[in-house]
């Protein structure tokens, strides 16, 4: 086993007799609500993607996929992601791994705590 560190994401990675390094992915589709997001928090999460092992990047503006890349890995996870204005609330669906849900849904819910806090601008 190796780990695989991306900032605010960290994945579990298991080598597989004749088929490399995988990581562990669920195997049904995940949503989930990170609470207390406002257009500006969300702004802030967007400006800061980057870390020293990876990145992530977001398509559209308060709806779309957000996309997980590990530096010399590529992509290794997809949410789609829907901004609720009115409820300060926002809703993520796992899309694909191999990085899981709960990977990607605690960094980007650390990443919107930093905005919060006035860590990230």
């Amino acid at each position: 086993m190796k780990a695989l560190n991306l900032g605010n994401f960290s994945f579990v990675l298991v080598s597989v007799i004749g088929m490399g390094s995988i990581a562990i992915s669920p195997a049904f589709a995940q949503s989930a609500t990170v609470s207390n997001i406002s257009e500006d928090v969300l702004s802030c999460m967007k400006k800061n993607t980057r870390s020293a092992l990876g990145w992530v990047t977001y398509d559209g503006s308060t709806n779309g996929q957000i996309k997980v890349y590990a530096t010399g890995v590529g992509q290794v996870g997809q949410v789609s992601y829907s901004l609720d204005a009115n409820q300060a609330a926002l809703n993520l669906t796992y899309v694909r791994g191999p990085a899981t849900f709960s990977q990607i849904q605690g960094g980007l819910s650390e990443t919107a705590n930093k905005c919060k806090s006035g860590e990230y601008q």
